[in-house]
């Protein structure tokens, strides 16, 4: 199955930017988290779990994936 992006959320409220974060879901279910403003993890994680209190591990991809989206959107 290719992994696709199916949607993402800024939860900051305000214009996409280095103070956004949120996540960044995808078509097999799972999904990561982006925080860039923060220094104390990557700016890209793996979030605990997955909606629904699932867990489901993201791959190298599903970083890449997300990286690419959140540069076109301004975020990183």
């Amino acid at each position: 199955m290719k992994i696709e992006i199916d949607s993402w959320e800024d939860r900051s409220g305000g214009p996409a930017g280095p103070t956004s974060f949120g996540y960044v879901y995808f078509t097999d279910g799972s999904r990561v988290g982006f925080s860039p403003a923060t220094e104390d993890h990557d700016d890209i994680w793996q979030p605990r779990t997955n909606g629904g209190g699932k867990y489901q591990a993201v791959t190298t991809e599903h970083v890449r994936l997300a990286r690419e989206l959140l540069h076109e959107e301004g975020v990183l």
